[in-house]
């Protein structure tokens, strides 16, 4: 699944831990604000906002992320032990 929602409070987000459940993948687009409620590689990189960012996108689901800072994610995802 690869939800796009450009607000944080959508009706969307609330099912989005729910498609793990069901055995899916979801996949959410780290690249621009406008696609992940504002929750984006700049936030994560530039405002040094990772845990509001790419955490924020994990807490809810997202267990795949599209990122133009694979290096950046890689290191905070072993930071945070979710990758080895």
């Amino acid at each position: 699944m690869h939800p796009t929602f450009d607000k944080d409070t959508v009706e969307i987000v609330k099912w989005m831990p729910n498609i793990n459940k069901m055995g899916l993948r979801l996949w959410v687009n780290a690249l621009w604000p406008n696609h992940n409620g504002g929750h984006d590689d700049d936030r994560a990189v530039e405002m040094n906002e990772p845990d509001q960012s790419w955490g924020w996108l994990i807490n809810n689901g997202a267990n795949i992320i599209q990122t133009d800072r694979p290096k950046q994610l890689l290191e905070y995802l072993r930071k945070k032990k979710l990758h080895q």
